[in-house]
């Protein structure tokens, strides 16, 4: 769900958009590196306008599970499956030319171990200014996880706020 705390500047870009998602995770046993960790899942209306773009400005990441996982967030302008969770990934060249419209890497240097619980916190400083652009027609982007690390303990659950500007 999208939250949009912020009102918009000069440029009429809206700043402060919140985008709270908890995905859908592979739980089952033990991941292996390239594994897809959530699956393709939409963010409907993560943008106000129908083909719409954002400039994320920052990712705070909550992780139940005892462990510091490297990941890749991947965000697509329609839903293209990564694969099948728990299993290796699978992607066409299609795919990647032309849906994918953004990457965002957490590194295992990332997350703060909070006893059972681990978080990470990201910014532009950390990833750049990455733009999201939706499709024409859509005001839906798409995002799913490749898991980078092998882990034994996974998630049972993550919970990953999205900050971004809309232009």
């Amino acid at each position: 769900m999208a939250v949009a705390f912020g009102i918009p500047n000069q440029g009429g870009n809206v700043q402060g958009v919140e985008w709270l998602w908890t995905p859908s995770l592979y739980t089952a046993a033990a991941t292996e590196v390239l594994d897809v960790f959530a699956t393709t899942e939409e963010l409907a209306g993560f943008m106000v306008q129908t083909g719409g773009a954002a400039i994320i400005t920052s990712l705070f990441i909550a992780n139940s599970a005892d462990n510091e996982p490297e990941l890749d967030i991947y965000f697509l302008n329609a839903n293209s499956s990564l694969g099948t969770e728990g299993s290796a990934v699978a992607l066409t060249d299609g795919t990647i030319i032309d849906d994918m419209i953004g990457k965002i890497n957490v590194p295992t240097t990332a997350w703060e171990d909070l006893g059972t619980d681990h978080i990470a916190q990201l910014t532009t400083k950390d990833f750049g200014a990455l733009q999201l652009q939706a499709a024409s027609g859509q005001t839906s982007i798409w995002a799913g996880i490749i898991i980078q690390t092998a882990v034994t303990a996974v998630a049972s659950a993550l919970t990953i706020r999205i900050n971004y500007t809309l232009l």
